[in-house]
Order: structure tokens, then C-alpha cells, then sequence
């Protein structure tokens, strides 16, 4: 760095040995003499104390400025996480609800009533009971939910799921009267 750098060093440290040799060039014997005889002066003195002050301020309250907002970003995204987080549990109730409610041939006036889902989407889950051939990618892509989440809502009530067919004990049964 001495050699690549020396202004750099002599602004960072121009007391280092470097700059106190006979082989040191005219030009830091210049600039460290006129700092010696600046640093005399009583005036320049308690300037440089002053700016050097308002500098750590400064870089002070950019450190705790920057802190401050990742605490708030952190703050932020852990709030819309849990609440992107009940939205989805939410959801995933309402269709299990719905599920449950089209296996026990409640009629969909009601089934609306207690999920607040569409006639549509409820239509669209019946069909999903009542089609053997029907494709689950497609249900989870139009209620934007994930497969595992598909899987562990059918496991509960009772549908078994096998390479997007549905095969369904209670709608066997009823099928079969």
C-alpha cells in the first residue's frame, strides 16, 4: 500500500514511519510540516475536533438510521407473513369445510352461509368429488393453494387422492343407492 497508495496512507496516518524517513518524497515532508504547524494553531485545533465531531455524528446516525430500518423491514415482513399466513389457513378451512359439507349433501345455500365461498367455487369443489377423472392440479391452481396442503385437507376428511383421481368411501356409497 506504501508504495501503490502513499497519499491514501498519509490521509489515514501521517505519523506512520513511512513518512519520517530520509527517502520519503518532498512532497509528504511538505504536507506533514504544514499539518505540525496547523496543529499549533489553537483555532484550526478546535475546528478539526468540530468537523471531526459533526463526521462521527453523521456516520453515527446513518449506522443507527440503517438499523433502525432493518429492525422495521424485519418488523414489517414478519407482520404481512402472518397475516398472508392466517389468509391462507383461512382458505384452507373454508375448503375443507366446503369438502366435508358436499360429503354430507348439505345444499350449497348452505354450504355458503357457513364458508362465504362463491356458488361457483363450491360447484367447482363438487365437481371434484363427484369426477373421478377430475384434476387436481387444476383445483389447486384455481384456489392458489399448494399440493401438500390439497393433500393433508383431503387425508383428514376422508378423501384418498391417487395420481389426480379422487376415490371417495361416502361417494361410493351414495353413487351405489
Amino acid at each position: 500500500m506504501k508504495k501503490q497508495f502513499p497519499w491514501i496512507l498519509f490521509l489515514l496516518d501521517p505519523n506512520n514511519s513511512y513518512f519520517r524517513t530520509e527517502k520519503t518524497p518532498t512532497c509528504f515532508l511538505k504536507a506533514r510540516g504544514t499539518l505540525n504547524e496547523l496543529s499549533k494553531d489553537k483555532y484550526i485545533r478546535e475546528s478539526y475536533k468540530q468537523i471531526t465531531k459533526q463526521w462521527s455524528d453523521i456516520k453515527s446516525s446513518a449506522y443507527n438510521g440503517f438499523k433502525d430500518g432493518i429492525k422495521e423491514g424485519i418488523k414489517e415482513g414478519m407482520e404481512k407473513g402472518m397475516e398472508k399466513g392466517q389468509k391462507k389457513g383461512q382458505k384452507l378451512e373454508s375448503i375443507k369445510i366446503v369438502l366435508k359439507s358436499i360429503l354430507k349433501n348439505y345444499s350449497i345455500d348452505d354450504i355458503i352461509d357457513l364458508t362465504g365461498l362463491s356458488k361457483g367455487n363450491i360447484n367447482y369443489l363438487k365437481t371434484l368429488i363427484d369426477n373421478k377423472e377430475y384434476n387436481i392440479n387444476e383445483l389447486e391452481s384455481k384456489f392458489n393453494i399448494e399440493h401438500e396442503d390439497f393433500d393433508k385437507i383431503c387425508k383428514e376428511i376422508g378423501i384418498k387422492m391417487d395420481n389426480n383421481e379422487i376415490d371417495n368411501n361416502e361417494t361410493k356409497k351414495q353413487r351405489t343407492k
